[in-house]
């Protein structure tokens, strides 16, 4: 599980912290959750919009820094934060890299959380 991001972000999100990481699978430097055994994870991505964003965003898992599956997506610009997130399956080789990848304006806080779990 990682959270909580330094800044506000388009792009690939980038987080400060990390918990639960015995294997040191991930990387808070880059945003990237290396998977040490090939199987299906379950990625998740919960997080904010900011306030009066000025474009629409998907919220993508990327997987070596390619389009997996959208997650989210949200058209709503509005005067309050907008809550966002998504939760899918993804089927990787050992060693693939996972990202979470952004168009909107992610909004930086202790809310924004990504957490990815071997399922099988």
């Amino acid at each position: 599980v990682a959270y909580t991001m330094p800044v506000n972000a388009n792009g690939t999100l980038v987080y400060s912290i990390e918990k639960f990481d015995n294997n040191g699978d991930m990387n808070i430097t880059n945003g990237r959750f290396t998977c040490p055994v090939a199987g299906v994870y379950s990625v998740s991505i919960f997080g904010f919009y900011n306030v009066s964003r000025s474009n629409n965003g998907d919220v993508n898992v990327r997987v070596n820094g390619s389009t997996y599956t959208r997650v989210a997506y949200s058209s709503e610009v509005q005067s309050e934060y907008t809550p966002i997130g998504g939760t899918s399956l993804v089927k990787v080789a050992a060693n693939d890299y996972i990202t979470i990848f952004t168009e909107g304006d992610y909004h930086a806080n202790g809310a924004t959380v990504f957490s990815v779990h071997l399922v099988g």
